[in-house]
């Protein structure tokens, strides 16, 4: 929790100075970004996820945003003639974001990072002697880096989330999302 503060607190710091960087010349102010994709967790497995970011353009070339994002994702399936299990996993975190965009032209590649707290659910299930486990619980600090690309209103992304381990479960997992965005465009 302490490295979140830190780090909100270097962006507002980075976001309100007064050369140069206090708001975009070329675009608008305002920005809020919806998309959806794919999960991949580290180890095996697939699922979905979600997120809504609003954004504010500092400059031309950096924007601030707080990201909140759901992943539902199916981990460490395993299924014989006796049946299988399965490991589900729910992932919603809030974070603070930071994306550089290399050009102003309409194709607009970027990078950028976040960090915050990733809440984690798991629960697992298994058909053979149709025992279900607790639903287990986890909060941890991770951060994301991202890279992707924006044209007119659509954004293309890349995400890695870097999480530590519980015991031995890996926590990471890779995420591609599509979306679009309103405001933020061209002035």
């Amino acid at each position: 929790m302490k490295h979140t503060k830190i780090f909100i607190a270097v962006i507002f710091i980075t976001a309100f100075q007064q050369n140069g960087f206090s708001q975009a010349k070329d675009y608008k102010l305002l920005k809020f970004d919806f998309s959806l994709g794919a999960a991949f967790p580290a180890k095996q497995g697939i699922g979905f996820v979600t997120a809504f970011e609003p954004k504010v353009n500092i400059s031309n070339k950096f924007a601030v945003g707080l990201k909140a994002e759901v992943a539902l994702m199916a981990r460490g399936a395993s299924f014989n003639q006796n049946g299988g299990s399965l490991n589900v996993v729910t992932n919603f975190m809030v974070q603070p974001t930071v994306d550089f965009y290399i050009t102003k032209l309409i194709f607009r590649p970027f990078v950028g990072i976040g960090a915050g707290v990733y809440n984690f659910g798991s629960n697992e299930n298994t058909t053979a002697d149709s025992k279900q486990s607790d639903f287990e619980k986890v909060s941890l600090f991770g951060i994301c880096p991202r890279v992707g690309f924006e044209v007119w209103h659509f954004r293309v992304s890349g995400e890695y989330n870097i999480v530590p381990k519980t015991g031995v479960v890996d926590n990471n997992y890779a995420s591609v999302k599509l979306g679009f965005f309103f405001g933020g465009g061209k002035k």
